[in-house]
């Protein structure tokens, strides 16, 4: 499976918990959106910084 496949995969779980989800649970859906954010941004920059 590709990873543009995998992440589609992954966006539509999302959307579908979210969807359904509590307050609670969406506000753990928003920490994990955040933590990848954050984990995106460091890689962007460390490559941004390599060159």
């Amino acid at each position: 499976m590709t990873k543009e496949k995998k992440l589609a995969q992954i966006k539509s779980l999302i959307s579908d918990f979210a969807n359904e989800a509590s307050e609670n649970e969406l506000s753990v859906l928003l920490e994990i959106a955040a933590l990848a954010n954050t984990e995106y941004n460091q890689k962007l920059f460390s490559h941004v910084n390599d060159e």
